[in-house]
Order: structure tokens, then C-alpha cells, then sequence
């Protein structure tokens, strides 16, 4: 009989993980800016 209290505690938890994987996916973006900034240098190296 405690299996089941416990089964819907554990199900609310979960969907607060889903939170922090959106709150990631904003960092993945940001992470795209710098890596545009790194084929300007490298133009720089072939001219050079």
C-alpha cells in the first residue's frame, strides 16, 4: 500500500526535470555565436 503514494511522488519530479532541459537549450545557442567568430581568423591566416 505504500508503493503507491510513493509512485505519484516520483512522477511529480520528473516533470520538473523537464524545466532545467529547456533552460539548456539557451546556452546551446549562444554557444553557435562564437563559433561563427572562428572562421574569421582563420580567413585572416590564409591571407596572411
Amino acid at each position: 500500500m505504500n508503493a503507491f503514494p510513493v509512485k505519484t511522488q516520483n512522477s511529480l519530479p520528473i516533470t520538473n526535470y523537464q524545466l532545467p532541459i529547456t533552460n539548456y537549450r539557451l546556452p546551446i545557442t549562444d554557444y553557435q555565436l562564437p563559433i561563427t567568430n572562428y572562421p574569421l581568423p582563420i580567413k585572416q591566416c590564409l591571407t596572411a
